[in-house]
């Protein structure tokens, strides 16, 4: 049996892959629905596993253009972490669901289940019924997370001002004209740092209803969420969120704490629809990463007690500078450069020693120097300078001056 199987998260890819070949399948795996795409004009599968949010082309757009094609004959099985997606997903053309996390029987027992009643259907449309629906979340592990937003004080504005600085440099990186910190208890969501809305509505206590936000489901599904084009969603087309501020594009990466629960998000929004690359969406959770810095040092400030052991995110800002320290400044570089060769332009990594007693004034100049710039410390007395879009002459000069 021949298996497409797309999916963007690339360990869950590669287990998936490995208990299909286990069960004697043949698997040709893509990343993304359009890369499936083009795998589909040279090769013809038996079955097509599809998971509903990815970036580039999420399983809707793939959905769309597969059911356009002229040969359907593989069945598809959507799955997704987050389950309202699967009632919809089958509404779109799926054969059958799965909701994440799977075992690796329930997935080989699908994929035979409908290849076999797709032999046997005399009606091409024929679709097989659902499996029985996964159980709702853990009571318990939802009321654990709400009480440590309320306990860490989380649902009220930020008071760090570097990271309401921060979120809307995540804004100019992404150039969009809405980034913010959103966390979400059990009722409501709070945005609680960013920028691009009014003052009222971020950094006080404002509320906004859990249910028609786009964050609740990436903290439900604990797995980013991007949405390219709203309208083109059959999810989200009718949100009145959305109606109502005219937008059309959504990026969030769940904020996970210490303890591993979802309190919020760093989401991106735009009232155009956007191209979203895996590129794009590993950055958005290094710049995450940061958000969880500031987090965790507001909870180490209260509960000093605390070892810095338990913490994951500690050195991920260095204060002193307010720049990325070296391992996060280091994943960055690495990041930015598949941007910028999937976007086709230039970036220049600078590594600069400078004296120390001025590296904190050479630090914010750098900052300054060049739009989207990014600045990390290296060591003592060393600077780390992601430059865009520039060439190693305008780079080198501007460190000069």
């Amino acid at each position: 049996m021949f298996v497409l199987l797309i999916d963007d998260e690339a360990a869950l890819r590669d287990v998936a892959q490995a208990a299909l070949e286990d069960a004697e399948m043949v698997v040709i795996p893509a990343s993304d629905g359009a890369r499936a795409l083009r795998i589909l004009e040279r090769s013809r599968p038996d079955v097509i596993v599809t998971d509903m949010m990815m970036p580039v082309l999420d399983g809707f757009g793939f959905l769309e253009r597969y059911t356009k094609l002229e040969d359907q004959r593989a069945p598809v099985v959507a799955v997704s972490s987050f389950e309202p997606y699967l009632a919809r997903a089958e509404a779109c053309g799926a054969a059958a669901v799965l909701a994440k996390p799977y075992t690796a029987r329930a997935l080989v027992e699908t994929i035979r289940r409908v290849v076999a009643e797709r032999k046997r259907s005399v009606e091409p449309t024929t679709r097989s019924a659902p499996p029985p629906p996964s159980p709702p979340p853990d009571p318990a592990s939802e009321a654990d997370r709400v009480r440590e937003i309320r306990d860490l004080r989380l649902d009220e504005p930020a008071p760090e001002q570097h990271l309401h600085d921060f979120v809307a440099e995540v804004a100019v990186q992404f150039d969009v004209p809405i980034a913010l910190v959103s966390v979400v208890n059990d009722r409501l969501q709070y945005w609680v740092a960013g920028v691009g809305l009014a003052p009222e509505e971020v950094g006080t206590r404002y509320a906004g209803p859990r249910e028609k936000s786009f964050c609740t489901h990436a903290v439900a599904a604990r797995a980013a969420l991007v949405v390219q084009d709203s309208l083109r969603n059959p999810f989200f087309r009718d949100n009145p969120v959305l109606k109502e501020r005219g937008l059309r594009f959504y990026a969030g990466v769940p904020l996970l704490s210490r303890h591993g629960r979802a309190v919020g998000t760093l989401c991106l929004l735009d009232k155009h629809p956007r191209k979203f690359t895996h590129a794009d969406l590993e950055l958005l959770s290094l710049f995450a990463n940061r958000v969880l810095c500031a987090l965790e040092r507001r909870e180490k400030e209260r509960s000093p007690e605390i070892p810095d052991s338990v913490f994951r995110y500690l050195d991920t800002y260095d204060a002193e500078l307010g720049v990325f320290g070296r391992a996060a400044f280091q994943d960055l570089a690495i990041v930015q450069a598949a941007r910028a060769a999937e976007e086709r332009h230039r970036l220049v990594y600078v590594a600069l020693a400078v004296p120390e007693k001025r590296i904190a004034a050479i630090a914010e100049a750098l900052s300054n120097a060049w739009p989207r710039t990014i600045v990390g410390r290296l060591d003592r007395a060393r600077l780390g300078w992601l430059v865009p879009r520039a060439t190693v002459a305008e780079a080198r000069q501007m460190a000069l001056d």
